[in-house]
């Protein structure tokens, strides 16, 4: 099925197909797509996807190649409890919203995604099983540098590779003494307004009495 002018995918009738690759097609549409039972491998890779919307249903899928689309959200990706891996390359992800659908994804690429805040990289705790994430390319990356690897270990602990390079013991010691020293100073902003406050209070209750 790839390099054709298919625009949209229906039902798969082969009932005992394990690998699909249907690339470099002009697919903007899954609306008739209704999953399939023993597929492992499916690529929609190079096609007009906007959405990730009826991509559910496949038990048995281990990996979801879904590079250089449009799209823009991966809300619908749901009835996948097997995806081990799903590759988002070159789409129009500015948010990381929807992963709940797939727990068991182990390896996640959204390189040369419009991602351009770290606190987005914080819905992704929905993945318990994630230890592999590739976001090269993608605007919050290039602005954190070589910095970027610790700030994701911050945020998803449990990572063993981060664009592609080994998370290291010494990533992880760094890691660990950038957040500690960032609650540190949390606690000590918290306790100093606490103290500002009631300095105020007094005050304003020391005028009253006068």
């Amino acid at each position: 099925m790839s390099q054709n002018q298919i625009e949209k995918m229906g039902p798969i009738k082969m009932e005992r197909l394990v690998r699909m690759q249907a690339h470099g097609n002009q697919i903007a549409s899954l609306e008739e797509f209704d999953g399939h039972p023993t597929l492992e491998y499916l690529s929609l890779a190079q096609n007009k996807l906007k959405t990730c919307g009826k991509l559910s249903n496949m038990p048995k899928l281990k990996t979801l190649v879904l590079t250089e689309n449009e799209i823009e959200n991966v809300e619908g990706l749901t009835d996948m409890p097997e995806l081990h891996t799903l590759d988002l390359s070159g789409n129009k992800l500015a948010k990381l919203e929807g992963f709940k659908g797939v727990p068991s994804l182990v390896s996640l690429s959204i390189k040369g995604n419009p991602i351009e805040k770290k606190e987005d990289f914080e819905k992704l705790r929905v993945l318990p099983k994630l230890r592999k994430l590739n976001a090269e390319g993608c605007p919050i990356a290039g602005e954190l540098g070589d910095s970027f690897k610790t700030e994701m270990l911050i945020i998803l602990e449990r990572l063993t590779e981060i664009n592609e390079q080994p998370v290291t013991e010494e990533d992880r010691k760094a890691a660990t003494e950038l957040h500690e020293q960032r609650e540190k100073e949390k606690e000590e902003a918290r306790k100093a307004a606490e103290e500002a406050a009631k300095e105020k209070k007094e005050g304003e209750e020391g005028g009253d009495a006068e």
